[in-house]
């Protein structure tokens, strides 16, 4: 595994295409029916916003907690989202947000990890 630190990076989701900002360069990607992306955005999105509504359309919940430590898994409910996906974890302690982990159907992660920066 090879972590990369303090990376100026900014993501961009809208409805027609994801802008992803890596230390001023730009790179954007457009949303096509014809790919997988277009049903993720929304799922992205929900979760970004904490819109547990839209996440409970598309998953269930399974929450474990243990000394303060929480982990929340989503899996995917619908056959064609199992397609793209196995399952999104979310972990933390107590009120804080630790690490999301979306793991796609053919092995590939999305790892982000998230650090006080005030410590």
């Amino acid at each position: 595994t090879k972590y990369i630190e303090d990376i100026n990076e900014t993501l961009t989701i809208s409805e027609h295409d994801l802008r992803k900002t890596i230390n001023n360069e730009e790179s954007v990607f457009v949303y096509s029916e014809h790919n997988s992306t277009h049903q993720l955005i929304p799922i992205i999105r929900a979760l970004f916003l904490s819109d547990f509504d839209t996440l409970e359309q598309h998953f269930s919940f399974e929450l474990t907690q243990q000394e303060g430590r929480w982990v929340l898994r989503l899996n995917p409910q619908s056959r064609s989202l199992s397609r793209l996906l196995s399952f999104i974890t979310i972990e933390g302690e107590d009120n804080l947000l630790e690490k999301t982990e979306i793991v796609q159907s053919n092995g590939d992660r999305i790892t982000t990890t998230f650090r006080d920066a005030s410590r």
